[in-house]
């Protein structure tokens, strides 16, 4: 009875390492949805595989390994090393200099005097022949 209940608690926890293996990369027939939600022929047969590899004892890391040897970088949803902390880097940099922007325009705008009506007698008496 015990044996059981461990064999049941192991599965699930290894089920639930496939299943977040499958989430952590892009299908790569069409680089849209990932391997877990996607219905490709290439898709089940990296389920599979990834079935295998888990069973054979492989770590998380050796397997994304093995599959950004078959099909680069781009497989992983989350980029990783430099690529993640561009991507984490640029949405605030670009955040920062449109506040900036903003600010230089809102001070502009309030620092502009406002356009005052101009007397009518200033204005000087224009001929037919001035046009």
């Amino acid at each position: 009875m015990f044996a059981l209940l461990i064999a049941v608690l192991l599965a699930g926890d290894v089920s639930a390492r496939i299943e977040r293996i499958e989430k952590a990369m892009y299908a790569p027939c069409c680089y849209q949805e990932s391997v877990r939600t996607h219905r490709s022929e290439t898709a089940l047969e990296m389920k599979a595989e990834i079935a295998r590899l888990v069973a054979e004892g492989k770590s998380d890391q050796e397997i994304f390994d093995i599959y950004k040897q078959r099909y680069g970088q781009r497989i992983m949803m989350e980029p990783e090393g430099q690529a993640k902390a561009v991507a984490v880097l640029v949405p605030v940099l670009f955040g920062i200099l449109g506040v900036l922007v903003v600010a230089y325009f809102v001070r502009r705008w309030r620092a502009a005097p406002s356009p005052a009506a101009a007397p009518a007698g200033n204005l000087p008496d224009l001929d037919a022949d001035d046009f």
